[in-house]
């Protein structure tokens, strides 16, 4: 049984370990929200059997992530691992660097990332989204609405983007699914890891050899001069980012949209609500689930609780943005009484303040890619009910399987029809 009261020195008898299983899908899991509702940090052990602390209140949380004093450098040797493999995997990759490292190589993306030069993809985002409608209405039914939909349009819109042949997709997609998956062997991630180095190494010499008008090329080309171990972590880390982490939302997004007819049908009625729908639901699901993750590079105060330089610190987006002190979030039902296993009372396409969501985070290592991906996000669903607006589950919501030990959040497979026949 886990013990989730704190002595006086702030440091449980029994910690649960972390990262936590969501027992009830539609909610962040059991032990971050009991955290967070008796307020303060506290522990959880990792693989390693290290006790990082917790934050899972919106306040501490956003705390955390914006102050400089906890490092996101995943290279100090006290950073909180969820991972054997991680210091050697993710430390070349800027994300994982503090500044100057980090604002150098961020500097140099951030043009292409901005709201102005995200909008001219738009129309490029909604020929794939129709192109790949009509291909699903032409198609059998059922069918799973991950492969025919939500996969394929963040993937070939970051291919368009950064010139990664689509071709390659079942290639970048294995690599990407290895490296998320905390139940993948350190032999399978090692292997992995190589065999992704040699390909995004063949695809910078190409760029050299022969450049083109897409952002790998620019990237390769630029006067500052990263060095190839630099490219391939960038590179790699644009390819998995720019497709795994919204064909997951998109597929989380839709089955909540499908069970909740009512906040659909609002939708529908109240077209200028998309935009704040697009943020409800990456609140509502906030799929990342074993980052943040920081290290204390001098004593920290938190709400009297010192945190000790060198102690590491772990953060739950999920529960941040369930908080009731933070975000007005109601109070969570019981997730087996509501239909379906759904909060019905939760979920409001038109709140006020969803846009306050961290489900990208928070401070200067915030989602470089939030801005195409809210795009992706609004063309997705737009196109998808409009096209298909009789679109329903095809199987029992409770037979969904949901993925468990992967770094973010999402379905294994989302299955639906449309039309006249219906199951059974």
């Amino acid at each position: 049984m886990t013990t989730l009261t704190k002595p006086a020195d702030g440091t449980p008898s029994e910690m649960p370990f972390f990262p936590a299983e969501r027992t009830c899908p539609y909610r962040p899991p059991q032990e971050h929200e009991a955290f967070r509702n008796q307020g303060g940090l506290h522990r959880v052990t990792l693989w390693d059997g290290s006790h990082p602390w917790i934050a899972t209140s919106y306040q501490h949380v956003k705390l955390v992530l914006g102050d400089p004093r906890f490092s996101a450098d995943v290279r100090h040797p006290l950073f909180p691992l969820v991972s054997g493999d991680k210091r050697e995997k993710d430390g070349g990759t800027f994300i994982r660097l503090d500044d100057p490292q980090h604002a150098k190589h961020r500097r140099m993306l951030t043009s292409e990332f901005t709201v102005r030069s995200v909008a001219t993809r738009s129309e490029e985002i909604r020929r794939i989204a129709d192109t790949l409608i009509d291909e699903l209405l032409a198609g059998p039914r059922p069918v799973d609405l991950i492969q025919a939909f939500a996969l394929p349009l963040p993937t070939l819109a970051i291919c368009s983007m950064l010139g990664v042949p689509y071709a390659d997709r079942d290639t970048f997609q294995r690599f990407t699914l290895v490296n998320v998956d905390s139940a993948a062997t350190q032999a399978e991630k090692i292997a992995s890891v190589r065999e992704a180095r040699a390909y995004y190494g063949e695809i910078i010499a190409r760029k050299r050899a022969k450049p083109g008008d897409d952002l790998v090329s620019k990237l390769v080309a630029d006067p500052q001069g990263l060095s190839d171990d630099e490219l391939i972590g960038m590179i790699a880390l644009l390819v998995s980012a720019g497709h795994e982490t919204t064909a997951n939302q998109i597929g989380l997004g839709t089955l909540a949209l499908l069970q909740n007819p009512e906040q659909l049908a609002h939708l529908y009625s109240e077209p200028s609500y998309l935009d704040n729908a697009v943020e409800e639901l990456l609140r509502f699901w906030s799929i990342v689930a074993q980052s943040p993750r920081r290290v204390a590079l001098e004593d920290v105060e938190i709400d009297g609780q010192i945190v000790r330089e060198g102690d590491g610190i772990v953060t739950s987006l999920c529960a941040a943005n369930r908080d009731p002190a933070g975000l007005g979030i109601p109070t969570e039902s019981d997730c087996d009484a509501a239909p379906h296993g759904v909060q019905l009372d939760e979920l409001d396409l038109a709140r006020p303040n969803a846009r306050r969501h961290i489900a990208f985070g928070f401070g200067i290592h915030q989602c470089l890619g939030q801005n195409l991906a809210r795009l992706e996000l609004r063309t997705a669903w737009s196109v998808l009910f409009s096209r298909v607006p009789d679109l329903r589950l095809a199987i029992p919501a409770d037979a969904l399987e949901f993925k468990q030990t992967t770094m973010v959040f999402g379905l294994h497979h989302l299955p639906v029809t449309w039309g006249e026949e219906r199951p059974g």
